[in-house]
This record gives C-alpha cells, structure tokens and sequence, in this order.
C-alpha cells in the first residue's frame, strides 16, 4: 500500500500535499480550491456519533451466486464476500473499474506519515481538504490526497478511523473502523452504486455503502458504521486555527 510522508507537532499535521512516495491510483478531476470552511458533520470536535440501528440480514436461501448480473461474478469471483446476504438488488452495483483486479486498484492508503503546518511551506493556503480532530489530536487530509486515493485507514488520538472521501459525489466522511470489537480495514472495492463509493473491509470482505455507512452485501449487511465527526476546511483556515 501507498504511504505518505508525515511528522507531528504541536497537535497538529496535515498530509504532505506532494508525497514523492505517492502511487496515484486513479479518481476524479481535483475538486475546487475553496476559502470557507464548510462542516460535514455535526462539530469538528473529538469523539463519535451515536451509533444508529442495525438490522442484521439472513441469507438468501439456495443462493446461487452465477445469476449475479453482468460482470458481477467475474469480477468478485476470488472474494469471501457473502452475496448470500445482500439490503439491495445487486443491479444497483456498477463496475467503476475495467481493469482486474478491481479491489483497491486505487489504493487506499494504510498507516499515513504527515507534516507539521510549519513544514507544509508548498501548500496552497486555498488548497481544500477534510479536517479532523480527536482528543487533541488535529490532522488535515488534503482533497488531492483523498481524490487520488479515496480512504485513508488512520488512527487519531488513538482511536482507528477511515477517511473516506468520493470523487464522483464530493462526498467526505470519516469512520469508526472498530466494529464488533474488530478493528477493520477498509478499501476500495471498485464498485459503485448511486454514483458513490463501495467500499470493502478485510475481516468479512462485506460491502459499504461510503455515503452513508450502511452494510450493503455479506456478513455485515444490514449493519451500520459509527460516523466520527469532521469538516472541509482550506489549509490556511486550518494553519491559523
């Protein structure tokens, strides 16, 4: 998996804008420099929202995963993704990338080094990225950064957490990756569905809706992710904070 360069000072880094060591995997056009700060949650503040209701799902009796539409089965054919547990119809999930293997073709980036705001004399004041702060902890993820790669598995004032971020529907989020007292990995599975980002963890291989953390197919369907809250800032906005 990619890594990017990092360092740690005073609470406060961001992930270094160029990264020589960053292997870009594909995405979306750059998004638009903004110079306000706009939330994307309910604070920026430590902690996580209150877990919402689950709704666990049984299998498919006599499932037989060949009837999968379209290229579905080919493409999946070497997960442990349980299709037998789905909350959709599987026509909804699109291939967003025609070349095997598409799981994690654009690599998320695992255990992430960062800057300190004194040592990111390149970065654009207006550069736009998600900012994130847990106990004290205060890291900015750039949008270049997340648009090439879309999910950053991190932890943050000790806490796991996935930043996650759709090109497609501008879409930034971050993640409790602790679920059932496993830490989860997440990717990118290659898939889409309403335009948005499928993600895929490493424990059950289920699949995750990236807009609204919802379980979409495998073991884990039905199941919700815990939001942990953040903002979209711009680089200067956060430096002065």
């Amino acid at each position: 998996m990619s890594r990017s360069t990092i360092a740690i000072a005073s609470g406060t880094a961001i992930i270094a804008a160029v990264i020589l060591a960053l292997t870009l995997g594909g995405g979306s056009s750059d998004p638009t420099a903004s110079d306000q700060t706009t939330t994307t949650s309910a604070s920026e503040d430590a902690g996580e929202t209150d877990p919402l209701e689950t709704d666990p799902v049984d299998p498919i009796p006599g499932f037989d995963r060949s009837l999968l539409p379209g290229d579905l089965d080919a493409v999946s054919a070497d997960w442990a993704t349980d299709f037998s547990r789905t909350t959709i119809d599987y026509g909804e999930l699109l291939i967003g990338i025609r070349a095997l293997p598409i799981r994690d073709r654009i690599p998320p980036i695992d255990n992430p080094s960062f800057v300190t705001v004194s040592e990111a004399d390149h970065a654009d004041e207006r550069e736009p990225g998600l900012a994130l702060e847990i106990d004290g902890d205060a890291r900015f993820y750039p949008l270049s950064i997340l648009t090439a790669h879309e999910i950053v598995n991190d932890v943050v004032g000790e806490q796991p957490v996935a930043v996650t971020f759709c090109p497609l529907c501008n879409s930034a989020i971050v993640f409790d990756r602790v679920f059932e007292d496993a830490e989860l990995r997440f990717g990118v599975s290659g898939l889409l569905r309403n335009s948005d980002l499928v993600m895929w963890d490493n424990r059950t291989e289920s699949l995750w809706q990236q807009l609204t953390g919802e379980g979409l197919v495998g073991e884990y369907a039905g199941e919700q992710l815990t939001f942990v809250p953040s903002s979209i800032s711009n680089f200067g906005d956060y430096a002065r904070r």
